[in-house]
C-alpha cells in the first residue's frame, strides 16, 4: 500500500539560487507486505539543473515522544546515490535484505539528501556554507494479517484536553486528525474541538502518542464522557471515553555518547516533580551518579537530560540499565536499554562522482513546476 501523494522540497541558502536544490518524491510512504521485499520511490526533478540525491536508511522507533533513528543494513536503497537530470524522473529501489522473515512490523526512515550538481558543489556561498535539502520517507515492512490495537485515553490537564493513544498491536496506526466531541450543556449541536499531534500522527507498535487541544473555554470536565472521532487513511474510527486526571509517568531513554552515559528523563503528569539526583546501575552491578545537564518544560511534560562522568567500562550498548531518581515525591525507579549513539552523521557535501542507475530505465520527462 502506498500513500499516493507527492511533495516537492526546495532549498535556497541566503538567496543563492545557483546552490538551490529542488526535487520531489512519490509516494510519501511505503508499506511493503510479506512475502514482498521491495518497492520503489520515484525521484522527480522539475528544476533547470541536475540534482544529486544521496540516500541512507535508519531503523525508526518512537520513544518518549521522540524519533529514534539508528543506521541499519537490514534495508538498502539502490542506487544509494543518483543524478536526476532536469525535468526527469528516476526510480530508486527500497529492498529489505535481512535474512529472517519479518515478524509483526518493522519501521524505517529513508533519508534523501538533495545536493547541488557536482560542478556547483565546488562553489561556496558568501557565508562559505552549502545548503542541503533532506526528505525523510517512512517505510514499513510487515507480515500479513497484522493489525494495530490502540487504547485511547482522554485526559484533562489544566485548561487543555489531551488524548493519548497507546498501540499494543503489531502494526502502526495512522491518525490523520482527531476531533473531540461532547454534548452541549445547553442542548443543540454538540461541541467539537480539534486536537493537534504532539509529535507523530503514526503510533508505532509498543509506542504512545499525544494529541492536544487549544486552551478550553469550558466543558470537557473530569469524569464527563467524550467521543473521539479519528480520521484514518482507511475509514473513520469512533471511540467513547471518560475524561480522567493525568497520571504520573516517568519515561527513560539512555545512550552512550563520547564515553559518557546520557539519560533523558520525561515526566508526564499533573503534579510538580523535582528530581534531586539520579543513580544508574548496569547489568554487572556497577553504579554511577548522573548530573543534570538541561531541563525543558511544557504544559504536557518535563524533560531533563542527565549525564555521567566519562566511563572506563560498563554500560555497554544494548545492555539493560536501572535508573533510580530521588524526587520530592519519593524514589522513582525504571529500567531501559542503553542504545548506541543515535545521532545521524551529517551528509557528505564534498563533490561526489554522480552514480547513474544502470539497471533502471525510468528516466522520463516530467512537467515543470508551475
Amino acid at each position: 500500500m502506498r500513500i499516493k501523494s507527492k511533495a516537492t522540497f526546495i532549498g535556497i541558502f541566503l538567496g543563492y539560487a545557483s546552490l538551490a536544490t529542488a526535487f520531489s518524491v512519490t509516494p510519501l510512504e511505503l508499506q511493503v507486505i510479506a512475502p514482498k521485499k521491495m518497492d520503489n520511490l520515484q525521484i522527480g526533478n522539475s528544476s533547470k539543473a541536475g540534482v544529486t540525491i544521496q540516500g541512507s536508511v535508519a531503523k525508526w522507533e518512537r520513544i518518549n515522544g521522540q524519533d529514534i533513528l539508528v543506521p541499519t543494513k537490514d534495508v538498502i536503497i539502490a542506487p544509494p546515490m543518483i543524478l536526476v537530470p532536469p525535468d526527469r524522473v528516476q526510480i530508486i529501489r527500497v529492498v529489505r535484505v535481512k535474512s529472517t522473515p519479518v515478524e509483526g512490523e518493522e519501521a524505517y526512515r529513508i533519508m534523501l539528501d538533495g545536493l547541488p550538481p557536482p560542478p556547483l558543489m565546488l562553489q561556496k556561498s558568501a557565508a562559505g556554507a552549502m545548503f542541503v535539502t533532506t526528505m525523510s520517507i517512512p517505510v514499513f515492512f510487515s507480515a500479513r494479517d497484522v493489525q494495530p490495537a490502540v487504547e485511547w485515553k482522554a485526559i484533562r490537564q489544566g485548561d487543555r484536553l489531551i488524548v493519548k493513544g497507546t498501540n499494543t498491536g503489531k502494526k502502526h496506526f495512522f491518525a490523520r486528525e482527531i476531533i473531540a466531541e461532547q454534548a452541549s450543556p445547553k442542548g443543540g449541536a454538540p461541541v467539537k474541538i480539534p486536537l493537534v499531534s504532539n509529535g507523530a500522527a503514526r503510533i508505532l507498535p509498543g509506542a504512545s502518542e499525544l494529541w492536544i487541544s487549544e486552551p478550553l473555554k469550558g466543558g470537557f470536565a473530569l469524569g464527563q464522557p467524550v467521543i473521539l472521532n479519528i480520521n484514518t487513511p482507511k475509514e473513520p474510527v469512533t471511540v467513547s471515553a471518560a475524561i480522567t486526571a493525568p497520571e504520573m509517568n516517568f519515561l527513560w531513554l539512555a545512550k552512550k555518547s563520547a564515553g559518557k552515559l546520557e539519560v533523558e528523563l520525561g515526566i508526564e503528569g499533573g503534579k510538580a516533580v523535582t528530581v534531586k539526583s539520579i543513580l544508574a546501575r548496569d547489568s554487572t552491578g556497577q553504579v554511577v551518579p548522573l548530573e543534570k545537564d538541561t531541563t525543558t518544560t511544557s504544559f504536557v511534560s518535563i524533560n531533563e537530560k542527565w549525564v555521567s562522568a566519562k566511563l572506563e567500562k560498563g554500560f555497554a550498548d544494548n545492555s539493560q540499565v536501572t535508573l533510580t531518581a530521588d524526587t520530592n515525591l519519593g524514589p522513582m525507579t525504571g529500567t531501559t536499554i542503553v542504545r548506541a549513539d543515535l545521532i545521524k552523521a551529517a551528509p557528505e557535501v564534498a563533490a561526489p562522482a554522480a552514480v547513474p542507475n544502470p539497471e533502471v530505465k525510468a528516466d522520463v520527462p516530467v512537467k515543470p513546476a508551475k
